[in-house]
């Protein structure tokens, strides 16, 4: 018996070891497509696409405007992408006629609706540039000028529909010209409610199961007509299985895989928790003055609500011990493969312990970051109004005692002028968590502590020290601000504590300045290193690029217990009424009388390991025939690390099922003509000159698994 628990003990800590090793994906899955790993594809999944796979892959794929993906899903111009990736544009054509909350749904062609200064952008060609830019580095050092005045060339000899814009992939280790073709006549056919494309609301955000129809459609025309593309996306007719092979094809914004330990602990002690800090401490305060009514409104809170969650993901994974090991362990490979080659280690040695000392640097004004995080910010509804002219005053002060130009210090002053009054117990709610901040993470001697303290005369609540800051100040309001710069005024506290504030700030920005520059010279050395060792054998960070991610559909364990892969209607209805009369999983009128073909069994989301991040959200996702299976929308609050390591076992794209598409458009939204699109390719309402009903056609169940 002893000898099995020591066994089992030697397993268990063996186990946990490798937990702690770095992984052959930590980089990722999400590879370029002049790069795909068809050695990998093969030995994973016994499948090796073509060159002519890929092709239509890339041109099926499309940027939707400059912060989502979407796809052609029709041979009609028929774009899909989500329902948040749309909002804006639903808001531009709603009129005053509530279509982010009632949804949109246009029964012909006649009645889809052009969106002002939508676009959407095809991939058409890449080319790698690599030898061009670096050599025009050479002469001038600024690579984003370098980069600027090279994409002015090349889309100077492209056609007029057309831009180039480089892209720089393996942190300049590579360099790649890709030539889009814009669409800018882009026309909304349908979006669902905002109660079933945000089912759930913030509660539900990156999390799963999972029961939202965050999906919506548009059209692309070209002369006035459905746009006719090379290539697109059909539905699949029967889905997916649990364990099949998806492809998830889309543009991911931002990932920070390449970044050190070094940068990865300073985002986890300073920027990173000074972020969240921000958020989780006044998004409550907000949303107690917030007028949900206010279509403009509300969108920003959700904005705000869904960085909240992303930024304490990512807070999360940095405070992992696990992650943060496997981090060390490949950095220290990395450090093993340049000493185990001389002429790398002579040229690079040494560079990663200087970056880690610069970042220690930085860190000495660490406390004061996170004690002021987001003051600069003019328009940010989470930061006191008061607060803000208290800074930029400041500003203005320490720049006029600079004695700089007046043109310099006075826009500064029109920037405290500028800022709008807050409802006055919001505003005095929201600085007072400032005030707190500044109290718990500055230290005893530090200027601003003390000069806080001293104006606040002896009282220790922060609560107390706002309002009693508020009610001295002329800062205090939009209409009184003015006199707080007048010749004969002094003693403002406002003015006294944001002089000091400033101060402490600019000191901050010139003494880590030269830090940033050496850090940045530092990251580009590393980056050729690790570049000249290891090559492309992992994908690049993402820029917001097209790629490809492959996966499994696949549930995980979680909570005590298993998630599924697939959920179904039946667990959207059970959870309206398990969370009965609460607005987030309230159901609308049409869903609760649902008629009688309508299949609630029919799978509605799914979740699979695909490698996403924000900027894949309106990725279609795709079977081995390149057939749509589901669109992606969200990630599960597992994989919010994935922003700087990526790990399969809990980490999960969340997909909106094909199969839940056609049942919801075809017997809820009652748009047969859309439905038999998806199904057939064909185009069911074919007027341009006049405006008739289609004719309806029998609605039949969706066939499911």
């Amino acid at each position: 018996m002893k000898k099995y628990l020591l066994l089992c003990l030697f397993f268990s800590q063996f186990i946990v070891a490798q937990e702690r090793v770095a992984g052959r994906f930590d980089n990722g899955k999400m590879w370029t497509f002049d790069n795909p790993p068809l050695a990998y594809f093969q030995e994973e999944y016994g499948f090796q696409p073509d060159s002519n796979w890929f092709k239509k892959a890339q041109l099926g794929a499309l940027r939707f405007a400059t912060y989502c993906s979407a796809s052609f899903v029709s041979p009609n111009g028929l774009v899909m992408t989500n329902h948040h990736c749309a909002r804006e544009s639903v808001a531009k054509v709603s009129a005053g006629k509530g279509l982010i909350e009632n949804g949109f749904a246009a029964k012909t062609l006649l009645q889809e609706k052009k969106v002002d200064s939508l676009f959407v952008e095809q991939l058409i060609k890449i080319e790698d540039i690599t030898t061009t830019v670096k050599e025009l580095l050479v002469a001038q050092e600024d690579e984003m000028q370098t980069i600027s005045q090279l994409e002015t060339q090349l889309s100077a000899n492209v056609a007029k529909n057309q831009r180039v814009q480089v892209i720089r992939l393996y942190d300049g280790g590579q360099y790649a010209a890709y030539t889009f073709r814009k669409f800018e006549d882009v026309r909304l056919v349908m979006a669902p409610e905002l109660q079933l494309g945000f089912y759930g609301g913030d509660a539900d955000n990156f999390t799963y199961p999972r029961y939202c129809l965050d999906m919506s459609f548009f059209r692309v025309y070209e002369n006035g007509r459905p746009y006719k593309p090379e290539a697109y996306f059909p539905f699949s007719a029967n889905g997916a299985k649990e364990n099949e092979a998806v492809f998830v094809v889309g543009n991911p914004g931002s990932t920070s895989r390449s970044q050190t330990v070094a940068q990865l602990e300073y985002r986890r002690d300073y920027e990173t928790k000074a972020s969240a800090l921000l958020f989780n401490q006044r998004l409550p305060i907000l949303k107690q003055y917030l007028d949900f009514n206010d279509e403009e409104a509300a969108n920003e809170y959700f904005e705000y609500t869904n960085s909240a969650k992303s930024i304490d993901g990512q807070l999360a994974g940095l405070n992992n011990t696990i992650y943060m090991d496997r981090r060390k362990d490949a950095e220290a490979k990395f450090v093993l493969a340049l000493d185990e080659n001389g002429m790398l280690k002579n040229k690079y040695a040494g560079l990663l312990q200087e970056l880690a000392d610069n970042k220690t640097e930085q860190g000495a004004y660490g406390a004061f970051l996170v004690a002021t995080y987001g003051i600069v910010a003019p328009d940010l509804a989470v930061i006191s109004a008061f607060e803000r002219r208290m800074f930029f005053a400041g500003v203005y002060q320490v720049y006029k005692d600079f004695g700089q130009s007046a043109r310099s210090y006075n826009q500064f002053k029109e920037t405290v002028l500028s800022v709008a009054d807050q409802d006055s117990a919001l505003d005095k709610a929201l600085f007072t968590v400032r005030i707190t901040d500044i109290l718990r993470e500055l230290a005893e001697y530090h200027p601003v502590k003390q000069k806080l303290l001293a104006l606040a005369n002896g009282e220790n609540n922060p609560a107390q020290i706002a309002e009693l800051l508020i009610s001295r100040s002329q800062l205090s309001s939009k209409t009184k601000a003015a006199a707080a710069f007048a010749p004969n005024t002094t003693g403002d506290v406002g003015m006294v504590l944001g002089k000091e504030i400033a101060k402490a700030y600019i000191e901050m920005q010139r003494e880590t300045s030269d830090l940033a520059e050496e850090e940045a010279k530092l990251l580009a050395e590393i980056a050729q290193a690790r570049f000249a060792v290891f090559g492309k054998l992992a994908p690049p960070d993402a820029t917001f690029s097209l790629r490809i991610s492959d996966g499994r559909i696949k549930g995980y364990a979680y909570n005590g217990t298993i998630a599924p892969a697939f959920t179904t209607f039946y667990g959207l209805y059970e959870r309206h009424f398990a969370h009965l009369g609460k607005k987030e999983w309230e159901l609308p009128s049409k869903w609760l009388n649902a008629p009688s073909s309508f299949n609630k069994a029919t799978q509605m989301n799914f979740v699979s390991t695909n490698d996403i991040i924000g900027g894949n959200s309106g990725s279609p996702i795709l079977n081995q025939n390149l057939e749509v299976v589901g669109l992606v929308f969200d990630g599960n609050i597992e994989s919010l690390p994935g922003e700087f390591i990526y790990e399969s076992t809990y980490n999960r794209t969340i997909s909106t099922d094909s199969r839940a598409i056609i049942a919801s458009i075809d017997h809820i939204y009652d748009l047969d003509r859309l439905a038999k699109e998806l199904q057939t390719g064909k185009l069911f309402s074919t007027e341009l000159e006049a405006d008739r009903p289609v004719a309806r056609t029998p609605q039949r169940s969706v066939r499911t698994n």
